[in-house]
């Protein structure tokens, strides 16, 4: 799982693959503090994942709020630890509940 971290106002960012350790997660703030100076907090442009929908559930969400890049490294961690068997699972399950939000 990747994020695109951006900064508000700067149409460029960095893409970061998670889990990440709290000292590449403070590269990455400096990384982005040189590039763009932003009183904003960074915050999440994209999501490159196979789950589908979570780019809609993070996109705007802080990056590194205190607490969301745990949540985001335990998600990536979960998301890893998939079976294939799993992951065609779950898909089947979001196209069935694709189909009755569509249905209503």
């Amino acid at each position: 799982m990747r994020i695109y971290v951006k900064r508000e106002n700067w149409d460029g960012g960095l893409w970061v693959s998670l889990p990440i350790s709290d000292t590449e997660a403070e590269r990455v703030m400096e990384e982005l503090k040189q590039a763009h100076p932003s009183f904003m907090a960074p915050f999440i442009g994209e999501v490159d994942a196979e789950l589908q929908g979570l780019e809609e559930a993070l996109v705007g969400e802080l990056a590194f709020e205190e607490g969301s890049l745990e949540q985001l490294n335990q998600l990536a961690e979960a998301m890893e630890g998939m079976s294939i068997e799993s992951w065609q699972t779950l898909q089947r399950a979001q196209a069935v509940v694709a189909g009755i939000t569509n249905e209503s």
